[in-house]
């Protein structure tokens, strides 16, 4: 579940840039 966390903030990172 972390892991997913993770992802899910690196996404939303990316998706800004």
């Amino acid at each position: 579940m972390m892991y997913l966390s993770f992802l899910g903030m690196l996404g939303l990172v990316f998706g800004l840039i």
